[in-house]
């Protein structure tokens, strides 16, 4: 065979192409195609405010989901912002990483809002961003006052 006689595949322009520009393209279609039929997880949220005979009220808060099996290789980050008096936001942030996060509420995080950072007759602003491998990422807002949630209404 002459120089110009050689196969498409002995043409190294041409398989430089293939491997750098066609397959890692297509890799990356691949990739967005699973991310888009992921299932959407929304974490189930729970608080209550604990009294104690000789303390200040405590809020307690819970986390889980309800997913029919196990979340895996995720992190759930809760933040949680009370105004002070003087008009600053005093942000508490926890992060709760997980190999393996089983479905339910006995599976809940916990979150412990002690009594020198929780005001009742004050707004709370919370924020659970919840993301894993097997799901695509959710975030759930929502607003403590006094012992409940607020209404969106209000």
């Amino acid at each position: 065979m002459t120089e110009t006689e050689r196969p498409w595949y002995q043409d190294g322009w041409l398989v430089f192409g293939i491997v750098f520009g066609l397959v890692p393209f297509t890799v990356l279609v691949g990739y967005a195609i699973r991310r888009e039929h992921l299932p959407r997880v929304t974490p189930r949220v729970s608080g209550e405010v604990r009294h104690s005979l000789l303390s200040e009220p405590e809020l307690k808060l819970s986390v889980w989901h309800q997913y029919p099996g196990p979340l895996q290789s995720g992190r759930l980050i809760m933040t949680v912002e009370q105004s002070t008096e003087d008009g600053r936001a005093k942000p508490i942030i926890e992060i709760h990483s997980f190999e393996s996060w089983q479905p339910n509420k006995q599976n809940a995080v916990q979150l412990r809002i002690p009594p020198n950072q929780f005001t009742p007759d004050r707004e709370m602003s919370m924020t659970f961003y919840l993301e894993a491998r097997n799901m695509k990422p959710t975030q759930v807002d929502g607003v403590w006052f006094g012992t409940g949630w607020k209404s969106k209404a209000e």
